[in-house]
């Protein structure tokens, strides 16, 4: 792939053979703000550590939801479509649940200690 020849515009990457669209609800910013209000909103935290509960989520977040446009553009480049499918509708919906939920679990129980 001659990676010179990729067009970015608006939320669309144009890659030649194929085009991507990425729609807002695919950013995961609907569930960056629930769950960044969700730390917010647990009152027996001490501020700090729910700012820096929030900090740590929205950089983890942003390297999980990198990783997870990375693959689906490889697999939409590479794999045919019903890995794509399988990747983007459940995998990563279910890997993004898990992920939350375990650092939200982390975040309660290394709050809850200090």
């Amino acid at each position: 792939m001659n990676y010179e020849n990729i067009v970015l515009s608006g939320n669309s990457i144009d890659f030649g053979r194929f085009v991507i669209n990425i729609q807002d609800v695919c950013s995961g910013a609907y569930e960056l703000i629930v769950f960044i209000s969700l730390i917010f909103a647990c009152f027996e935290i001490k501020w700090g550590h729910r700012i820096a509960g929030a900090i740590t989520y929205f950089i983890l977040f942003l390297i999980f939801n990198y990783v997870r446009m990375l693959t689906i553009i490889y697999a939409f480049a590479f794999l045919d479509f019903t890995s794509l499918e399988l990747m983007h509708t459940i995998l990563f919906k279910f890997g993004f649940l898990i992920f939350t939920l375990l650092f939200f679990i982390y975040f309660l129980i290394f709050s809850s200690k200090n």
